[in-house]
């Protein structure tokens, strides 16, 4: 027995286990530990390995898609990241045509779809610096004839889907446009675009601004 040391003794059937209560001072407060005592013939108890706590949040894939794909863009040559986009938007645009079969037009969720996936595609090539060899790229490869002066997101548009209307496109491509002026992420777009009045209304203001443009520059 040791001084401030009380033993209680618990029966069992096979064998009676000591278990000891040491009292340790503590200069704030007085902390009870409860030790167990070897018995004879019985292993002294050893501490449980602390378990290590779960992070309470993970990010989600949804929240790194983009990331997702700027990598998987950055890990191709220029030439393939060309085929690979347009490849990819013409997959979406097909599924969204068979949804909307019997119906006049696609639905808008689709078209959002279908514009945020172009719209991240020539995002990822401008942080890359090779938007410009893309378009090139894209422009002399595509079944339709294309301005030299359009952007990079009308090109990727025509080239993917030359059957899209040539003015849908245009509309389109002036939502991305302003987005982009605008340094919209890919998560936020398509809530910018409503903000502005839809499709029709980012491209109203696409057209405004570069009208302004003009005037500035021949003043």
């Amino acid at each position: 027995m040791f001084p401030n040391q009380t033993v209680l003794v618990k029966a069992n059937p096979t064998r009676i286990t000591r278990t000891a209560i040491v009292v340790r001072p503590s200069r704030e407060r007085t902390a009870a530990t409860l030790l167990p005592l070897a018995s004879e013939g019985s292993e002294t108890t050893r501490p449980a390995t602390p378990i290590p706590k779960v992070p309470s949040h993970l990010p989600s894939v949804a929240a790194n898609s983009e990331v997702a794909g700027t990598r998987k863009q950055i890990e191709l040559s220029p030439s393939e990241a060309a085929s690979n986009s347009r490849r990819m938007l013409r997959r979406r645009f097909d599924a969204a045509s068979r949804d909307a079969q019997g119906q006049a037009r696609l639905r808008k969720a689709d078209i959002y779809e279908t514009i945020k996936l172009a719209y991240a595609a020539v995002r990822a090539w401008k942080r890359r610096g090779v938007a410009g060899e893309i378009k090139r790229l894209l422009r002399r490869e595509a079944t339709v004839t294309v301005a030299v002066r359009s952007s990079p997101f009308l090109v990727l548009l025509r080239s993917a889907l030359p059957n899209l209307d040539a003015k849908r496109a245009s509309k389109w491509a002036a939502a991305m446009e302003l987005a982009d002026r605008k340094d919209i992420a890919g998560n936020k777009f398509v809530s910018f675009v409503e903000a502005q009045g839809g499709i029709e209304g980012a491209a109203r203001k696409l057209a405004r601004l570069r009208t302004l443009a003009v005037e500035g520059w021949r003043r």
